[in-house]
Protein backbone atom coordinates (compact mmCIF):
# COMPACT_ATOMS: atom_id res chain seq x y z
CA UNK A 1 0.00 0.00 0.00
CA UNK A 2 1.32 3.39 -0.95
CA UNK A 3 0.67 6.70 0.77
CA UNK A 4 -0.96 9.40 -1.25
CA UNK A 5 1.48 11.98 -2.51
CA UNK A 6 4.50 9.93 -1.51
CA UNK A 7 7.09 9.86 -4.25
CA UNK A 8 8.82 6.51 -4.52
CA UNK A 9 11.63 8.03 -6.56
CA UNK A 10 13.93 5.67 -8.45
CA UNK A 11 12.54 2.64 -6.62
CA UNK A 12 8.99 2.93 -7.95
CA UNK A 13 7.51 -0.52 -8.29
CA UNK A 14 9.72 -2.08 -5.62
CA UNK A 15 8.15 -3.26 -2.38
CA UNK A 16 8.27 -0.31 0.00
CA UNK A 17 6.40 -1.50 3.06
CA UNK A 18 4.87 -4.51 4.78
CA UNK A 19 1.60 -4.45 2.89
CA UNK A 20 3.12 -4.68 -0.59
CA UNK A 21 2.60 -7.93 -2.38
CA UNK A 22 5.61 -10.26 -2.02
CA UNK A 23 6.28 -12.47 -5.01
CA UNK A 24 9.41 -14.27 -6.17
CA UNK A 25 9.91 -11.43 -8.65
CA UNK A 26 9.71 -8.74 -5.95
CA UNK A 27 12.11 -10.61 -3.68
CA UNK A 28 14.55 -10.87 -6.57
CA UNK A 29 14.08 -7.17 -7.27
CA UNK A 30 14.60 -6.41 -3.59
CA UNK A 31 17.85 -8.40 -3.53
CA UNK A 32 19.04 -6.63 -6.68
CA UNK A 33 18.12 -3.25 -5.19
CA UNK A 34 20.03 -4.04 -1.99
CA UNK A 35 23.06 -5.25 -3.92
CA UNK A 36 23.07 -2.12 -6.11
CA UNK A 37 22.75 0.06 -3.03
CA UNK A 38 25.63 -1.79 -1.33
CA UNK A 39 27.87 -1.45 -4.38
CA UNK A 40 27.07 2.24 -4.78
CA UNK A 41 27.86 2.81 -1.11
CA UNK A 42 31.19 0.99 -1.43
CA UNK A 43 32.16 3.03 -4.50
CA UNK A 44 31.29 6.24 -2.71
CA UNK A 45 33.26 5.16 0.37
CA UNK A 46 36.34 4.23 -1.68
CA UNK A 47 36.23 7.54 -3.55
CA UNK A 48 35.98 9.45 -0.28
CA UNK A 49 38.87 7.47 1.23
CA UNK A 50 41.01 8.10 -1.86
CA UNK A 51 40.27 11.83 -1.73
CA UNK A 52 41.29 11.98 1.93
CA UNK A 53 44.68 10.44 1.07
CA UNK A 54 45.42 12.87 -1.76
CA UNK A 55 47.75 15.79 -1.34
CA UNK A 56 46.22 19.09 -2.40
CA UNK A 57 47.76 20.34 -5.63
CA UNK A 58 49.41 23.73 -5.61
CA UNK A 59 50.84 25.28 -8.74
CA UNK A 60 53.64 27.01 -6.83
CA UNK A 61 54.94 23.71 -5.47
CA UNK A 62 55.72 22.58 -9.03
CA UNK A 63 57.19 25.86 -10.21
CA UNK A 64 60.86 25.77 -11.11
CA UNK A 65 63.05 27.60 -8.62
CA UNK A 66 64.34 30.90 -9.89
CA UNK A 67 67.96 31.47 -10.82
CA UNK A 68 68.85 33.51 -7.74
CA UNK A 69 67.59 30.79 -5.40
CA UNK A 70 69.65 28.17 -7.21
CA UNK A 71 72.74 30.38 -7.13
CA UNK A 72 72.25 31.11 -3.42
CA UNK A 73 71.90 27.41 -2.70
CA UNK A 74 75.08 26.60 -4.62
CA UNK A 75 77.01 29.27 -2.71
CA UNK A 76 75.70 27.98 0.61
CA UNK A 77 76.70 24.41 -0.24
CA UNK A 78 80.20 25.52 -1.24
CA UNK A 79 80.63 27.53 1.97
CA UNK A 80 79.45 24.63 4.10
CA UNK A 81 81.74 22.18 2.35
CA UNK A 82 84.72 24.53 2.79
CA UNK A 83 84.09 24.56 6.54
CA UNK A 84 84.70 20.82 6.80
CA UNK A 85 88.10 20.13 8.40
CA UNK A 86 89.11 17.29 6.06
CA UNK A 87 89.42 17.29 2.29
CA UNK A 88 88.23 13.70 2.05
CA UNK A 89 84.90 14.56 3.71
CA UNK A 90 84.45 17.50 1.33
CA UNK A 91 85.16 15.40 -1.74
CA UNK A 92 82.86 12.61 -0.63
CA UNK A 93 79.92 14.90 0.15
CA UNK A 94 80.45 16.86 -3.05
CA UNK A 95 80.41 13.74 -5.19
CA UNK A 96 77.46 12.20 -3.34
CA UNK A 97 75.18 15.22 -3.23
CA UNK A 98 76.29 17.60 -5.96
CA UNK A 99 77.47 15.17 -8.61
CA UNK A 100 74.78 12.66 -7.54
CA UNK A 101 77.07 9.63 -7.47
CA UNK A 102 76.42 6.52 -5.39
CA UNK A 103 78.58 5.48 -2.45
CA UNK A 104 79.92 2.57 -4.50
CA UNK A 105 80.97 4.87 -7.37
CA UNK A 106 82.67 7.29 -4.98
CA UNK A 107 84.44 4.40 -3.24
CA UNK A 108 85.84 3.10 -6.53
CA UNK A 109 87.08 6.54 -7.61
CA UNK A 110 88.74 7.26 -4.25
CA UNK A 111 90.07 3.72 -3.78
CA UNK A 112 88.06 3.21 -0.58
CA UNK A 113 85.51 0.69 0.58
CA UNK A 114 81.83 1.54 0.43
CA UNK A 115 81.71 1.29 4.24
CA UNK A 116 84.50 3.87 4.53
CA UNK A 117 82.62 6.26 2.24
CA UNK A 118 79.48 5.74 4.32
CA UNK A 119 81.39 6.47 7.53
CA UNK A 120 82.98 9.62 6.08
CA UNK A 121 79.59 10.77 4.86
CA UNK A 122 77.98 10.24 8.26
CA UNK A 123 80.80 12.01 10.13
CA UNK A 124 80.89 14.93 7.70
CA UNK A 125 77.13 15.41 7.77
CA UNK A 126 77.20 15.30 11.56
CA UNK A 127 79.85 18.05 11.59
CA UNK A 128 77.79 20.16 9.19
CA UNK A 129 74.68 19.72 11.33
CA UNK A 130 76.62 20.79 14.42
CA UNK A 131 77.97 23.81 12.54
CA UNK A 132 74.51 24.83 11.36
CA UNK A 133 72.84 24.37 14.74
CA UNK A 134 75.50 26.13 16.83
CA UNK A 135 74.56 29.73 17.73
CA UNK A 136 77.90 31.22 16.65
CA UNK A 137 77.90 29.48 13.28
Amino acid sequence: MRWKGADAGPFEGFPQGRNDEVTPQTTLMERVRKELYRRAWRLQYRAKAARSREIPWRAESFAAPDFTTQADNRLLVRQLLQELPRDKGRVILYRLYVEDETEVQVARKLNLTQQAVSKWKRKSLHRLCQKLSSPNG
